[in-house]
């Protein structure tokens, strides 16, 4: 069929276009994809991995080394609530050089982004429907585009790179199916003139050929499936097309779309987003979602004989495609698909694993309360399709405590409350006929029908709020409140970006919970509602994130404020959309930690019922003013996070010397000026010669006053090798990310580190009532352990100790000032705190010292940060030994011990933060959680913390019990990283603790690194 040409599109350029700032939007960000990853696609050399899909962010992987992928940038873009910025497709120029990208919302039109600088170059508009797949040509001069609207569109492309203003841009479109186009494939340029194959919910494919003058008609009508198309995919010498269909019949076809015979037929469907891909030698196809065990097979062609299988997605594949044959390397596939969303890396011939790209996180299928409302407990366990939504529930969240647990299996029910399927004389079902349609009932008769109107939007979990003749419906894409009698929708809440699929009420009937694909458990106010009221839309009340394993964790409400565990708010931040035509700012939540990051306000949300509530009862809680409420969604000018520009060195320079100088400058982009400015080399801090930079708001007469720039020009000490250099500049709300160069410097290598101990420990207090049994025992022999390592991983080991009575503020201070004075970048250097802690009304924390009085204790204590500022400064590697917690008991304020108890955990998790914050740069090593108490016993002579550290160190157990294997060098290549160290302390302290005492390691965001090699007594 002949086609028709018209103006179809606009394609513009991101220069010039001046946009109010828009409200930030919250998204996670855990290290993989968070939603549904639609499509994959290696870069021409095989160096790189692009994937995006649901949670509307691509993410380019590094892939030199496939067994070990690691995320090397992201590329955001305009998105919105519900579909809109999902991105269904993404297709990359044969050239690697410009990725075009769709979705389901036509109003952000076909995005081309230039992949080098991550900006969008054009965009393409003039459609009204979604675009489910793209495919440039072999020579990268033609687009096609599958179109909701039934068409195939196309444009010409070979004038993009040289644009460089605004104009519109003829495209055409092919129409000839009679339902949706789902697919579209070019087939290589081996013909005399190009061709395109399509696929279509209307069963067939089309094979489309170029005409003489420029137009496209049908040559071939690929006929013989019995269900919609999936999936449409061309080999790379032009001989073999391959449909697939959710009839499950996957065809095989010649390049005139002739049939030549089924490769695969089984019974079952295949899923409308079957995989094809043909490898580059085009001797093999990968075909997903096999109906007869779900997996991803290869098959030879044309046998259609399976010659590879890999297992190792848990559900639906979206996309699967083989590595470019580059260089003779091994075959190597791409997969994504599965419960956790991940990306697989696998060998082709074998079928085995190579290496895999998970995130954190995992759809929460199930959601429930404690019988007293003070927990909530949830699952990520997928055990099929079940509106009881009666999954698993695996681990636990403490609302009081705010600190998780893992349930023992199997989980009584009458332990927690889910959501309730019937209530009184109420009860509901899903229609045989329509999983849209829910059937309400009282008494056996039915009352009502909920409904959704998109067909696509199945319901998936429901429950009744008892005595109140309300409830609550989950679909795929809605969650809602209803009147049970009438059925009218009562209230929408918005929040969710993913699958509804679990939902309970808290047993007061005021709370409702639910759990999504989106990998977030949120909270919503079901108190204020009227069954006869105006339907209304609310946001959450909290929301939460949990890492799979339930060690990482945040909790934000919709204004910011948040609390997590040490590492929980590197997982989500705010995505700021700066027009269709730029790419989007992310801000990290750690970033606003200076502002938000308030556990005392967020802690009491859902007893408040509002944000603003909180910040006035935990100001009460501690005897101080209430702050002003913050939010990030309308205090832009204040959360402005300030720029950073370098002009020397070049990345990846080669440095003669061993300084470089470091020039650029700091732009603040509110009106706050910046405050600091911190250079960091190789993760620790450069001495700039002032400790923080101010500067005041240039004097002008318009309504948007901004700071003044700042320059920088600093002398960078260097280490033989690569060096990384990192410049962060804050202002006193917001922090920017790191800016980062790496540079090597070629100047021989130096001799071992000197080790610097200083060892601090009080067990006999003047006050005797205070005192402890093994705190001084623990320094001491820590330090005897650390000795040890003199002459073997360092040239020297530098010991001083304050034990008991030299324990004083003043030889402290000259303690730290000694240990500032006297390392340097190539050394290594641990502090060994061991005693009481204090947590004063006002949240402080203090060390006490041999002379403490609790009577006076902001006077008689030592204040943390004596201890923390000059640790942050020491221009080497920085190890804390803190041990504060004994189960003597913190000490403070008599107002009751779950309130002490709160404020030790404030207090030890902001002392952690603090510590190990990007600008810091400390590894901690806390005896246990802020909740618990550190254990000591006459049997091991030591507390069980210093105990394991000792025999991690020495390689040989001082007691004789439990089964926590030495030596702790668990590579067995004689050196002790501090991961290793790590996980000797947690599994040893917990068997000699019975579990009741938990070390916590935490880096921040350095990398592990050797602190010892491993010796024995």
């Amino acid at each position: 069929m002949k086609s028709f040409f018209y103006i179809l599109a606009c394609l513009t350029l991101s220069v010039g276009i001046v946009k109010a700032a828009e409200e930030p939007i919250l998204v996670l960000e855990t290290g993989g994809n968070t939603s549904a990853c639609r499509w994959l696609q290696w870069t021409p050399d095989g160096m790189s991995l692009l994937s995006g899909g649901d949670d509307k962010v691509i993410r380019v992987w590094d892939m030199r080394d496939p067994s070990q992928p690691t995320l090397s940038r992201t590329i955001r873009g305009e998105i919105g609530q519900g579909n809109e910025g999902k991105l269904a497709t993404g297709s990359l120029s044969p050239d690697g050089r410009w990725l075009a990208t769709g979705g389901f919302s036509f109003k952000l039109g076909i995005r081309i982004i230039d992949l080098q600088s991550g900006e969008v170059h054009a965009i393409l508009k003039g459609f009204e429907a979604s675009i489910n797949e793209l495919s440039w040509s072999a020579d990268g001069s033609l687009l096609a585009a599958a179109c909701g609207d039934g068409n195939v569109l196309g444009w010409d492309m070979s004038a993009l790179s040289n644009l460089n203003q605004r104009q519109e841009f003829p495209g055409a479109s092919f129409a000839g199916h009679s339902n949706v186009v789902i697919a579209v494939a070019f087939l290589p340029d081996v013909h005399r003139r190009r061709r395109v194959v399509s696929g279509s919910w209307d069963q067939t494919a089309r094979l489309w050929e170029e005409q003489r003058d420029g137009s496209w008609r049908t040559i071939a009508l690929l006929q013989g499936h019995e269900a919609p198309i999936s999936k449409v995919a061309c080999s790379k010498d032009g001989r073999w097309l391959a449909t697939s269909s959710t009839d499950s019949v996957v065809r095989l076809w010649n390049q005139d779309g002739e049939y030549l015979k089924t490769i695969e037929r089984n019974t079952g469907p295949l899923p409308t987003t079957a995989t094809l891909d043909f490898s580059d030698d085009s001797r093999q196809l990968i075909i997903g979602n096999c109906p007869q065990d779900a997996c991803m097979h290869i098959v030879d062609l044309p046998s259609g004989r399976t010659q590879a299988v890999f297992k190792g997605h848990t559900n639906t594949q979206y996309a699967g495609q083989f590595r470019p044959d580059v260089g003779g390397r091994e075959q190597l596939v791409a997969s994504t698909g599965g419960n956790a969303e991940d990306i697989w890396i696998w060998d082709a011939e074998s079928g085995e694993s190579v290496g895999h790209i998970v995130g954190t996180g995992n759809s929460v299928y199930a959601v429930a309360f404690s019988p007293d409302g003070s927990q909530f407990a949830f699952g990520q366990i997928n055990e099929g399709f079940s509106i009881n939504a009666d999954g698993p529930l695996v681990h636990a969240f403490d609302l009081f405590n705010f600190s998780t647990t893992t349930l023992d299996q199997p989980v009584p029910e009458s332990d927690w409350e889910r959501g309730k399927l019937s209530s009184g004389a109420y009860s509901a079902e899903l229609s045989a006929q329509n999983f849209c349609v829910l059937n309400v009932y009282r008494n056996g008769r039915r009352t009502c029908q909920i409904s959704r109107s998109d067909a696509f939007d199945r319901i998936d979990c429901f429950a009744f709020i008892p005595g109140r003749s309300l409830i609550v419906v989950g679909s795929e894409y809605q969650l809602t409140l209803h009147n049970a009698e009438t059925g009218k929708r009562l209230r929408t809440f918005e929040g969710h970006t993913g699958i509804h699929w679990s939902v309970a009420i808290s047993p007061d009937g005021q709370t409702l919970a639910s759990g999504a694909s989106d990998q977030t458990i949120r909270f919503w106010e079901l108190g204020d509602v009227d069954r006869n009221q105006r339907t209304d839309t609310v946001n959450p009340l909290l929301n939460f994130f949990i890492t799979t394993d339930a060690q990482e964790w945040i909790a934000w409400t919709e204004e910011g404020y948040y609390a997590s565990s040490p590492n929980g708010d590197e997982m989500i931040g705010w995505h700021t959309n700066r027009g269709i035509d730029q790419s989007a700012s992310f801000v990290s939540a750690w970033q606003y930690s200076k502002v938000f990051q308030r556990p005392e306000v967020v802690e009491l949300v859902l007893t408040a019922r509002s944000t603003e509530r909180a910040i006035e009862l935990a100001a009460q809680s501690t005897r101080t003013r209430p702050a002003d409420l913050v939010d990030v969604r309308k205090d832009v000018d204040e959360l402005a996070v300030p720029e950073i520009k370098v002009e020397t060195p070049q990345q990846y320079a080669r440095i003669q010397g061993n300084t470089v100088q470091l020039k650029g400058t700091v732009t603040p982009k509110g009106s706050l000026p910046v405050k600091d400015v911190r250079v960091m080399v190789n993760k620790r801090p450069v001495n700039t010669g002032a400790k923080a930079i101010g500067v005041r708001p240039v004097e002008n007469t318009g309504s948007n006053q901004r700071a003044a720039s700042i320059p920088i020009d600093v002398e960078v000490p260097l280490l033989p090798g690569l060096n990384l250099i990192e410049i962060v500049a804050s202002t006193s709300s917001a922090t920017s990310q790191p800016y980062s160069i790496e540079v090597t410097s070629e100047t021989p290598k130096l001799l071992k580190p000197t080790l610097y101990v200083v060892g601090i420990g009080v067990a006999d207090y003047e006050d005797e009532s205070l005192s402890l049994k093994y705190p001084d025992d623990d320094v001491n022999g820590v330090i005897d352990a650390l000795t040890l390592q003199k002459g073997k991983f360092y040239q020297d080991v530098q010991v001083e100790k304050l034990i008991n009575d030299d324990v004083t503020e003043r030889n402290v201070r000259r303690a730290m000032k000694n240990l500032q004075q006297n390392v340097t970048q190539h050394d290594v250097a641990i502090l060994i705190v061991s005693g009481h802690g204090y947590v004063d009304y006002d949240g402080s924390y203090f060390f006490c010292p041999y002379d403490f009085e609790q009577d006076e204790p902001s006077i008689t204590g030592i204040r943390w940060t004596d201890f923390t500022e000059p640790l942050k400064s020491l221009p080497c590697k920085v190890v804390l030994c803190m041990d504060t917690c004994h189960a003597a008991g913190v000490l403070g304020p008599a107002d009751g011990e779950q309130r002490r108890n709160k404020s030790t955990q404030y207090a030890i998790n902001r002392a952690v933060n603090d510590l190990t914050s990007i600008d810091s740069g400390v590894v901690v090593l806390t005896s246990s959680t802020g909740k618990e108490s550190s254990f000591e016993d006459d049997r091991w002579g030591h507390g069980a913390f210093a105990l394991a550290i000792i025999e991690a160190l020495t390689g040989k157990k001082k007691v004789d019990m439990g089964t926590a294997k030495l030596p702790a060098d668990l590579n067995d290549d004689q050196v002790l990283e501090l991961i290793e160290i790590d996980a000797y302390l947690t599994n040893r302290v917990k068997e000699l603790t019975d579990g009741r005492q938990h070390p916590i390691t935490e880096r921040g965001r350095l990398p592990s690194f050797p602190l010892a090699v491993s010796v024995s007594e």
